[in-house]
């Protein structure tokens, strides 16, 4: 009987490499962190997050532009406002109802 390993030489970019290792070092230094750095990190991330809003134009409301950001169809979008529809976000991602598969909007 013989056996044999079977394997693959994967080339990885010094760009890859580096990035994985920022990845490695953000993660120590997280999980090295004492309560009260991690706290002052949130704070300066949501500060961060309020001058992003504050410095955004807000867009209006529409139909076209929800539709637009959830990437649906407008066939789509209005058969599920419809009482019948049942489609829903699960956590094996998006299941469409039969009603809409019905009504050929998948």
């Amino acid at each position: 009987m013989e056996t044999r390993k079977h394997g693959a030489h994967v080339e990885v970019s010094a760009e890859l490499l580096a990035d994985a290792l920022d990845m490695q070092a953000s993660m120590t230094r997280y999980l090295n962190a004492s309560d009260a750095e991690r706290a002052e990190w949130a704070r300066q991330a949501k500060e961060r997050r309020a001058a992003e809003r504050a410095a955004a134009t807000p867009a209006p409301l529409t139909l076209v532009a929800l539709v637009a950001k959830l990437n649906w169809s407008e066939e789509y979008a209005e058969h599920f406002v419809q009482p019948y529809c049942t489609c829903d976000d699960s956590r094996d991602g998006w299941d469409y109802c039969q009603h809409a598969y019905d009504e050929g909007v998948v």
